[in-house]
């Protein structure tokens, strides 16, 4: 008797969806089959086609309900293609659905000849997709089929991330007067939308605004983006996650968006990385002129490692606490450059988290003394809000009293427990700075804010920094 495969999701991400107060639903690839018989239920044109795949398509039970339209065609899937292209081209709403990996290779020249340049309305349905074959390993897995298919004109690609989208997909596709083809998994997953949510072909969602690092997703990977996105708020960083669940068409406006608004871009998808929606993004964003950090999270152009599909997840990263590393080493800019930024005023202030208050008094403390890091920042800050005509207001000082705050607590951590090699490795392995909120707001000099905003200002709390009875590390040269 085999184990039980491992959940697709570690304890911490179950606490973090229970946090977004996410609720798990069915697998998709459930939600199609009740979507299909709903409608074929009311509409005797509709006709499944499988390929030995009744049971793996959870099609049993329309089978059972609606024998005369099913057509089972065995282990062929290149029949199975032509006969979903023929009865489309008799009026029909046909669907195939067969495993992904087959359908995509075995079929492609008739999915190319058959449906596309015959421009009849069937719907092909590839189910088992991605890595869910699991431990059956590469033979099994599709990892190339929307490479291939984007290559192929007069062709529809959704990749649902949950139910909500996942019928709304059915939906759409039984109205279309093109070809369609749809990609499931088998996991269960997490509900992400709110029932009034639009679903629009070639329109991606945005389930999460930030401006930070920008989570670009598809399928069954668009939870771990949103449970990342969740995570990293505790590490001071406001994520955007975007569900694109239309690879063709795809949603342009929201990729350049995403790529002028936010600080870093990460595209993440069950499929290699080579021909899929990372480099559709990237094509994109190159072409529109748009130069920002990117990262491409996906199955890597090498032997995919064995073993259940939440292995393979977490083995490349595909999860809540992979994206998160991910993000924040996108990241991790270069001291040097950080500095020449922040010393500039190219850094956007006005959406620094406390990340980056931590790595400015990092970076000053491990050249200046404590008051004389004080006073550089000080001035640097004030040119930066005088360069954007900020006035001095809460708003105007935020910025620098935060950071000021900021050089009392990070002067103790160097002394107490020394240095690290960049200013993100400091604030990585100082937990207890941004870990335990111990810094409480510090507004007594006059020089940070104007007494009217003092005066409007209710602190939560007021304690006095601690200082270190050791001597700090010695300054770099």
């Amino acid at each position: 008797m085999s184990a039980p495969a491992p959940s697709m999701f570690t304890p911490a991400a179950k606490a973090m969806a229970a946090k977004l107060g996410l609720a798990m639903g069915r697998a998709n690839l459930e939600e199609f089959a009740a979507t299909l018989e709903e409608l074929a239920k009311a509409n005797p044109n509709i006709v499944a086609v499988t390929s030995d795949s009744r049971g793996s398509g959870k099609l049993a039970p329309f089978g059972k309900a609606l024998p005369k339209q099913i057509v089972e065609v065995g282990i062929a899937e290149q029949n199975l293609v032509g006969i979903t292209a023929g009865l489309a081209a008799c009026g029909k709403k046909s669907f195939g659905v067969s495993p992904s990996c087959f359908l995509t290779a075995r079929s492609l020249e008739q999915i190319k000849n058959d449906i596309c340049y015959s421009d009849v309305p069937a719907v092909l349905v590839g189910i088992s997709s991605g890595t869910s074959y699991g431990a059956l390993g590469t033979t099994h897995h599709s990892l190339h089929d929307l490479a291939v298919l984007r290559a192929i004109n007069n062709l529809t690609i959704i990749v649902p991330a949950d139910n909500f989208e996942s019928r709304h997909a059915i939906l759409t596709a039984a109205k279309a007067a093109k070809p369609v083809f749809i990609r499931f998994g088998k996991a269960a997953m997490f509900n992400l939308h709110k029932p009034e949510t639009k679903f629009e072909t070639g329109k991606a969602i945005t389930l999460r605004e930030g401006n930070d690092v920008a989570f670009i997703a598809t399928g069954e990977t668009v939870v771990h983006a949103l449970l990342a996105a969740g995570h990293l708020v505790e590490r001071g960083l406001n994520c955007r996650v975007i569900s694109m669940h239309s690879i063709k068409p795809l949603d342009t406006g929201a990729i350049v968006k995403a790529g002028r608004e936010c600080r870093a871009i990460i595209t993440v998808e069950e499929h290699m990385v080579n021909g899929g929606l990372g480099e559709a993004c990237a094509a994109v964003l190159l072409q529109a002129g748009v130069n920002v950090p990117f990262q491409i999270v996906g199955l890597p152009d090498e032997e995919t490692v064995p073993g259940a599909q939440a292995d393979i997840f977490r083995h490349y990263g595909i999860s809540m606490e992979g994206l998160s590393d991910a993000a924040l080493n996108l990241l991790g800019v270069d001291d040097k450059i950080f500095l020449e930024q922040f010393e500039s005023t190219a850094w956007p202030y006005q959406k620094w988290r406390h990340r980056q208050h931590i790595k400015v008094a990092y970076l000053y403390l491990r050249r200046y003394p404590l008051a004389e890091a004080q006073k550089r920042i000080s001035q640097r800050i004030r040119a930066f809000n005088a360069s954007k005509g900020v006035a001095e207001s809460l708003t105007g000082g935020f910025h620098e009293t935060m950071t000021q705050a900021w050089m009392h607590l990070v002067h103790y951590s160097l002394c107490e427990y020394g240095a690290a090699d960049t200013a993100d490795a400091f604030y990585d392995q100082n937990p207890q700075l941004w870990g335990k909120k111990v810094l409480r707001y510090y507004y007594t000099k006059e020089t940070y804010v104007t007494e009217k905003a003092k005066a409007e200002f209710v602190p939560p709390d007021v304690t006095p920094f601690p200082k270190s009875k050791k001597t700090p590390p010695p300054l770099i040269p």
